[in-house]
């Protein structure tokens, strides 16, 4: 079995007769018959193109030019989505049209923008969230907030599931809070620990 692609060429719209879109992401001058270098700015690739000599250079980025060319559903409003997040991978089956929104969407699922615990600035742990909904039954969110040492707003946040905390599943589970009366210092949460 053969697993070599099928290079297609097709004209780039606007410099038709001068400039073709391969579907491996590849572009190529007709005039000079030549692969043009392809220059990577922030990840992505991009071309410099000339329509004539009395107009100057203009740039297109490499994955607009292909989604362009082989998309049906193209959309020069919308983003176009690298799938595999691989910006150097710019061949048809890997690009898709999307909303800003979408494409934010997408990133997220992915766990490409890490979020709640998992955010490298969190100084709270997964544990710790559990303890903050359950103590949430017996405690004001700003006596929360000064036992772990955060703002209310986060507090709120969790208990609420805003904002980074979206993917919480966890629902509230009954759990024993101990206390040492004599200092009323908070000893932690345990499921088999009696009040003292």
């Amino acid at each position: 079995m053969n697993n070599s692609i099928i290079i297609e060429w097709r004209d780039i719209i606007g410099y038709e007769g001068l400039y073709q879109v391969s579907n491996t992401g590849e572009i190529k001058s007709i005039k000079n018959n030549i692969i043009l270098k392809q220059c990577v700015y922030k990840g992505y690739h991009y071309v410099n193109l000339y329509l004539n000599k009395k107009i100057s250079i203009k740039k297109f980025l490499v994955h607009r030019l292909v989604a362009q060319a082989f998309l049906p559903n193209f959309n020069p409003k919308l983003h176009i989505n690298h799938k595999d997040f691989n910006k150097s991978n710019n061949v048809p089956n890997n690009l898709e049209c999307v909303t800003i929104k979408e494409n934010v969407q997408y990133s997220y699922k992915a766990g490409r923008y890490p979020c709640g615990h998992n955010h490298y600035k969190s100084i709270l742990t997964y544990e710790n969230i559990l303890q903050i909904i359950d103590l949430s039954q017996l405690f004001y969110g700003h006596d929360i907030a000064k036992m772990f040492k955060v703002s209310t707003r986060v507090i709120n946040h969790i208990l609420k599931r805003k904002s980074t905390y979206k993917y919480l599943k966890v629902s509230v589970r009954k759990q024993k809070i101990s206390w040492n009366k004599r200092s009323s210092k908070f000893l932690g949460v345990s499921s088999h620990q009696k009040m003292v």
